[in-house]
């Protein structure tokens, strides 16, 4: 998962601001100014997140805009089937390769992510691949079947490096935010759960926004952490 901008003030300025320099920061660090959301039509008592993330079907792809303070370019995320993982010689089980293409014109990069639907509905994150890299997670970041508005939900797992146990602990903390119809190059969306989420894997730490619709998947994000945006383009979706 990765970030975007706003164009609109609202009622999300404040409530984002004191969130992010309370929650996912440590109390001696402080979160930059948070993106502003559109037309937030408020909360209900909990939310299925598996009815807002990246359907796992095979075939489903996705086209991004994205930005950062260096410039821009396009990412198509696919998911592809289902492949056995491993972290080192432990068999961590099954997930969904979702493979991501990055053009910049001049330039390009590919990556891997692996996630999975457990039997209970909560949504797995086995790791991934980068250039020269291979991380995993034992066991899976997990991110739970039901969740509620305001509680923050923090998971942990072992974090392995090409193989190899680094004995870091890796961190994440999530927040549910509300609810909002956003409108993007993609199209107008009118069920959009916006969700808080700060990182730390292997020291490398981020804090982002996104704007996730029901059965779409991610539509726009931000990262208030390196400015980075992203915003939907396209898509094809059959379906979990």
């Amino acid at each position: 998962m990765n970030n975007w901008m706003f164009r609109r003030a609202g009622a999300w300025a404040a409530a984002l601001s004191v969130l992010l320099s309370t929650v996912c920061w440590g109390s001696t660090d402080r979160a930059p100014a948070p993106a502003q959301a559109e037309e937030p039509l408020g909360t209900q008592v909990t939310v299925r997140l598996a009815d807002y993330f990246y359907p796992l079907q095979t075939g489903n792809q996705w086209v991004f805009s994205v930005r950062d303070p260096f410039g821009s370019w396009v990412e198509t995320l696919s998911v592809g089937t289902r492949v056995p993982l491993f972290a080192g010689s432990e068999p961590l089980g099954e997930a969904y390769q979702l493979y991501g293409v990055a053009d910049g014109g001049f330039w390009s990069d590919t990556w891997n992510d692996y996630w999975d639907l457990s039997a209970i509905g909560e949504l797995e994150s086995y790791g991934f691949d980068a250039t020269g890299m291979e991380v995993r997670f034992s066991p899976p970041m997990t991110m739970p079947a039901q969740m509620a508005f305001g509680p923050v939900y923090t998971t942990v797992a072992r974090t392995f490096l090409d193989g190899l146990d680094t004995g870091y602990q890796a961190t994440w903390k999530i927040r549910l935010l509300g609810l909002t119809r956003l409108t993007v190059p993609a199209g107008t969306f009118d069920d959009v759960l916006v969700l808080g989420l700060f990182t730390d894997i292997l020291a490398e730490r981020d804090l982002a926004i996104f704007w996730l619709a029901r059965g779409v998947g991610l539509v726009k994000s931000v990262s208030l952490t390196d400015s980075k945006s992203r915003v939907l383009s396209s898509y094809s979706v059959n379906g979990p």
